[in-house]
């Protein structure tokens, strides 16, 4: 049984029982088992690049995104730049977790190693005076290689690194997880795995990718990665599913078999 729904069974079985107090954050959690589309479903697109064309359906327990258009005037998240972002409004501490697949446009192979095109999860500060935001993802870099990649963009500025990643069945198939910490809300660990050897809620087997202190420049250090300084984010953010390319024909799709939200006790 998938995690989300039994999120939200525990919930209900808890609730008015004297139990342990359910996790709120439970009932964000999808498994993409009911309604058509992610809009019709509870979750917002980021609507500040228009032109990027994001859309979405779910099919037979699984979201499937898409992208219209890429590049500085469609859907790149970079520096100042607009992607597309599917998301839920959390405050405070909190971990999320998804399976994605990424996949060309056609839905029928990898993407190009030219160019950058990434899916993933972020968490995004609302306020668009400036861009803010952490997040972790698959795809390419334009390096010649596929790449699970960490970023964080402070002051519009954009920090950001890649590994090679592994093949799973010849596919992008990974587990995402980025927790927002309890005791500091300006730490994220950002983590990674590939394939489905565990369930989504299982904790084994996940490979810290990189730890991001809003408040330390030097953690991981941002001169080194392309970017300058570091800007401490809201309380309140945007967490969600993100896709973005930087050629206007984007040449990418994610498609999201589950998605969980749960609060951090560390």
């Amino acid at each position: 049984m998938r995690r989300a729904v039994r999120f939200a069974m525990d919930y209900a079985a808890r609730a008015g029982t004297g139990g342990p107090a359910p996790d709120p954050l439970a009932t964000l959690s999808d498994d993409f088992s009911a309604g058509s589309t992610l809009t019709g479903n509870g979750w917002t697109i980021e609507d500040s690049s228009p032109t990027a064309g994001p859309s979405d359906t779910i099919t037979a327990g699984e979201a499937d995104l898409t992208i219209a258009d890429g590049g500085t005037g469609g859907s790149l998240w970079f520096d100042g730049w607009d992607g597309a972002l599917w998301y839920r409004t959390v405050e405070g501490a909190c971990e999320m977790r998804a399976r994605v697949r990424i996949e060309d446009a056609a839905g029928g192979g990898l993407p190009a190693f030219s160019n950058f095109r990434i899916g993933g999860i972020a968490a995004h500060d609302p306020d668009r005076s400036t861009y803010e935001y952490v997040h972790v993802g698959v795809g390419s870099l334009a390096n010649g290689q596929h790449n699970v990649e960490w970023k964080s963009t402070d002051d519009s500025d954009s920090a950001f690194a890649g590994v090679a990643t592994t093949l799973t069945g010849g596919e992008l198939l990974y587990d995402l997880r980025m927790v927002r910490r309890a005791s500091d809300l300006q730490i994220f660990d950002l983590y990674h795995r590939a394939g489905t050897a565990q369930d989504l809620d299982s904790d084994t087997g996940w490979t810290l990718r990189q730890t991001i202190d809003r408040t330390d420049a030097d953690t991981p250090d941002r001169s080194a990665n392309g970017g300058s300084t570091a800007v401490a984010l809201p309380d309140t953010l945007r967490w969600g599913m993100m896709l973005y390319a930087s050629v206007g024909s984007p040449g990418i799709r994610m498609f999201v078999d589950e998605v969980q939200f749960s609060t951090p006790t560390a």
